[in-house]
């Protein structure tokens, strides 16, 4: 008996480390030829809070960042006799998996390539279509009863289908 409330205490007490946000940035790193840039020096820096995460490309060139922190990033890859590459305006939400695909030009190591991603990256992985409402925006849309199943409209391609499967919500 004292056994399995020792295995409950551990399960509910490691049950919010199943909840950490966490999303991945993956790609391959070519040079201008297209062919795979093995050990190059990929890393990841979170804007907000500073922490930095590197990792080196493989021999196919590939590269996954796992496990970082939703948030704004910096991405930047470099290896010797090619430009920097510096890549910003990436941000990861809930269950995204962004690839950035990096084309490496041969130069100076004193050269840097900058690119500014205001655009959202393409979720090559998944099949679901999402989005994060800010607060703001879901404060200032007037809701039909406070029904939250409304602001699915706002990511986009749903189709309005009446009160179907809103069970659980006032009104629902």
């Amino acid at each position: 008996m004292k056994a399995m409330l020792v295995v409950f205490a551990l399960m509910a007490g490691s049950a919010g480390l199943w909840a950490q946000a966490t999303s991945q940035i993956q790609g391959t790193v070519t040079d201008s030829s297209g062919s795979a840039v093995a050990d190059a020096d990929v890393k990841a820096t979170q804007t907000d809070t500073g922490a930095v995460r590197s990792v080196t490309s493989g021999a196919d060139g590939n590269y996954i960042l796992a496990n970082l922190p939703i948030g704004p990033y910096r991405l930047e890859v470099s290896k010797q006799g090619f430009t920097t590459y510096v890549q910003t305006g990436i941000v990861l939400q809930v269950a995204t998996n962004p690839t950035v695909n990096v084309a490496l030009k041969v130069g100076a190591v004193t050269e840097t390539v900058q690119v500014e991603a205001n655009a959202a990256l393409v979720d090559t992985q998944g099949t679901s279509v999402g989005a994060v409402i800010e607060n703001q925006r879901i404060l200032e849309l007037p809701l039909n009863g406070r029904n939250a199943v409304e602001l699915i409209q706002l990511a986009g391609a749903a189709v309005p289908g009446g009160k179907a499967g809103t069970a659980g919500f006032p009104g629902g």
